[in-house]
């Protein structure tokens, strides 16, 4: 949810010790048995780890998969298992907050095409505006869970199904050894009886791993209220339910009455006046004459801090459809599956992200990324909700379309298949023979094409980028071949260079079509990996995870703009003979 006013207000009056990681977990050891536990916000720590690399040339994923490891094996060092929790369903109760906050980071992005256009930036020009590339978080969640499975470090990855901060949040609640939460987010210092939040913030991994240490005690304790009025401090602070623009009013008028300047504090002498934590009284106070519609929202974001109990599961009158979904969703939670699939399966909402050129879509004759993969999208929804029932069954997709702009459309499922193909169920599909798994995934890519060499392509990852091309330029029609040919052969080459090799590339001065490609095709890239998880395929390999295996954003900006003065892009780098027959048979066999 976020309460960034209690963060700042935490930090500010120093309401933290600086600790040393290893001797918490230590003093843990010294008087209960088993392994210390940190709960880490995914999402926020792929933020943290990939905080000094390239924001704007699509993502330098191969230096980002080693940071992750290093990150879990300096914690595995000390003895500590991480378990990560990262968003798997969107909140559908959230969306609003979300599509404000997507409007606010188009704004900030929208001044860095301003810079490019102006001739004006470099690639240090760029610092001001922060933005994850949108491979990031999924890359994370695959490289964590290869981690923890196929070298036996200490950790594990967990795919939300309801509100992802409530349950990291139950999970340190509940789970005896865990140590604490972290996360940049104060929100865990207000679910009940989490232990502390470590931050990312002041997170250093040097010899020792030191770190700020919140404790919930500490904060009701120096606002002289209890630990149990936390969520409703939280709640009329402003938070993702009850927004912050609905409570100036009420904060100007508090300032007036207690005359205090620190809105934590004017929300604690609120609480602590007679009679004690009346939600009524202070709605009233808050909200003059709304007070009601208030108090609806103030008791649903007090109730959102609470842990929902989950009785044991039926099999009575269940449902085949029913029966497939709890299989899924075991799936879903473990990260075995793109979180993608569940979410269209629960018929909820395809939100696509902040993508740099579709905020600049009103500058260019090319069409919004959202849009260019959404009837391969649609063709995915049909094989996921085949078996669900008569319907009609719909999924809401969320798409930016422009500067502050989001496009919203309900879209309903065809449950129709070409003659030639059938789907035996998704459980029966995803154990069963190999080519009918590879036909329906080639249809979802291309109905019209015939993909059938993807299946000799070698290595196998390259199916991916190989599908996602063929898409781009056959179906979608956004592609020059040109174009193809240096996505290709930046696929092929980059296995060749190290993460420092790439780092050091000159790509000082991209250009808006370069942007708009490279963005495009690592969504692209995400879709295939969806559809390819919808239809019971895996791809790539763990040992190859995924993107950083065959596309670097800098790589890629790098050939491209060389390229420009080359009669082929692989004139730009070193090449060997199996890359030419690769590249060949890619050119040849699937996009031609």
């Amino acid at each position: 949810m976020g309460v960034d006013g209690l963060s700042k207000y935490a930090k500010d009056h120093r309401l933290y010790q600086e600790v040393d990681i290893q001797a918490v977990a230590n003093d843990f050891r010294s008087s209960n048995v088993g392994q210390p536990v940190i709960a880490v916000d995914g999402s926020q720590c792929a933020w943290y780890l990939y905080a000094n690399m390239d924001s704007l040339h699509g993502g330098q994923y191969k230096e980002f998969r080693e940071s992750c490891e290093q990150f879990v094996e300096r914690f595995h060092g000390m003895g500590i298992k991480l378990s990560f929790f990262f968003d798997g369903l969107p909140v559908e109760e959230k969306i609003l907050t979300w599509v404000k906050r997507r409007a606010d980071k188009a704004k900030e992005i929208s001044k860095i095409f301003a810079k490019l256009r102006a001739m004006q930036s470099r690639e240090n020009g760029f610092v001001g505006c922060r933005f994850l590339p949108e491979a990031v978080v999924p890359l994370a969640t695959v490289t964590f869970k290869h981690l923890g499975s196929s070298k036996h470090l200490d950790c594990e990855v967990r795919l939300s199904t309801n509100d992802c901060d409530t349950e990291l949040a139950k999970f340190a609640a509940s789970d005896r050894c865990c140590i604490g939460v972290l996360s940049n987010d104060s929100d865990f210092l207000i679910y009940p009886n989490v232990p502390c939040l470590f931050t990312f913030s002041n997170l250093r991994l040097g010899q020792r791993v030191t770190g700020w240490r919140f404790r919930s005690t500490d904060l009701a304790r120096h606002l002289g209220i209890e630990v149990d009025d936390l969520p409703v401090l939280a709640s009329f602070m402003g938070n993702d339910i009850v927004r912050r623009e609905a409570l100036q009013e009420a904060h100007r008028k508090l300032r007036q009455t207690y005359r205090h300047r620190q809105v934590a504090e004017l929300v604690a002498e609120l609480l602590r006046r007679p009679p004690r934590g009346d939600l009524r009284r202070m709605c009233e106070l808050a909200f003059g004459g709304d007070w009601r519609k208030g108090l609806e929202l103030v008791e649903k974001s007090v109730d959102s801090y609470k842990y929902e109990e989950i009785g044991p599961a039926t099999t009575r009158n269940v449902s085949r459809w029913d029966a497939v979904l709890q299989e899924i969703e075991a799936k879903h939670v473990s990260c075995e599956i793109p979180g993608y699939v569940y979410t269209v399966m629960k018929c909820r909402l395809m939100r696509a992200g902040d993508v740099l050129e579709d905020l600049s879509v009103s500058c260019s004759t090319s069409p919004p990324t959202g849009l260019v993969v959404r009837e391969m999208l649609q063709r995915m929804y049909t094989v996921l909700l085949w078996e669900s029932g008569s319907g009609p069954f719909r999924v809401t997709e969320y798409i930016p379309t422009g500067l502050g702009e989001l496009h919203r459309e309900t879209v309903e499922v065809q449950k129709r298949l070409p003659e030639g193909i059938h789907h035996p169920g998704l459980v029966e599909l995803w154990s069963g023979a190999e080519d009918t798994r590879w036909r329906i995934f080639s249809w979802v890519i291309s109905p019209t094409k015939d993909l059938s060499a993807l299946c000799s392509l070698s290595p196998q990852y390259l199916v991916v980028p190989a599908a996602a091309l063929c898409f781009l330029y056959h179906e979608a029609k956004v592609l020059t071949r040109d174009e193809v040919k240096t996505f290709v052969t930046v696929a092929l080459s980059v296995k060749s260079y190290s993460a420092h090799d790439l780092s050091r590339l000159d790509v000082r001065l991209p250009t808006e079509r370069a942007i708009y490609l490279a963005t495009l095709f690592v969504r692209t890239v995400l879709h295939v990996l969806d559809v390819a998880g919808a239809c019971g395929l895996s791809f790539p390999r763990p040992a190859d995870c995924h993107l950083d295996a065959y596309f670097d954003g800098r790589l890629f900006h790098h050939i491209y703009r060389k390229s420009q003065n080359a009669s082929d892009p692989r004139d730009v780098v070193a090449w060997s003979s199996s890359g030419t027959q690769t590249f060949n048979y890619i050119m040849r066999k699937i996009i031609d």
